[in-house]
């Protein structure tokens, strides 16, 4: 929406795993990375009513109202990034955005200051070890037409 206000703008949208969002604001807090303004309890009771996490049925309709909008059309000012391939995948996928933005790699002058793929590896593939094997099958049998689920 936004880039119908700005001549020739590039958004980027990074799309994580809809279990791992779940699992996320379930899980205990000494299991997961969280930055500094994300470890006061009274925000992660925000972020549970905000992702609606605290009913499965309601995270997946607003999971899906979500998704359905990251179906882009062709557009070569959009890019989309998986949060899973930015963390394995750190170097390659900065490429990616280097040449979307058509920048040069010396101009990302504060690199791994605001997002460090070694501190947020903890924070992918939650879902497998989440104590609710069931919600996390639903989730993923609720999306597949939304997500590309790659397990």
């Amino acid at each position: 929406v936004s880039a119908n206000f700005f001549k020739n703008s590039k958004s980027i949208i990074v799309i994580r795993d809809p279990r791992d969002i779940y699992c996320s604001t379930l899980m205990k807090k000494e299991n997961i990375f969280q930055p500094g303004f994300d470890q006061n309890d009274h925000h992660s009771i925000l972020k549970k009513d905000f992702l609606h996490s605290n009913n499965i049925d309601n995270f997946i309709k607003r999971q899906k109202i979500i998704l359905k909008k990251f179906n882009p059309v062709n557009n070569k000012n959009l890019l989309i990034i998986n949060y899973e391939n930015l963390i394995k995948d750190y170097k390659n996928q900065l490429k990616i955005i280097y040449k979307f933005l058509d920048e040069k790699p010396e101009n990302h002058v504060m690199k791994k200051k605001f997002f460090n793929p070694k501190n947020s590896i903890s924070n992918i593939d939650l879902w497998k070890k989440f104590h609710d094997q069931e919600s996390v099958f639903t989730i993923k049998n609720e999306l597949k037409l939304y997500y590309k689920f790659k397990s």
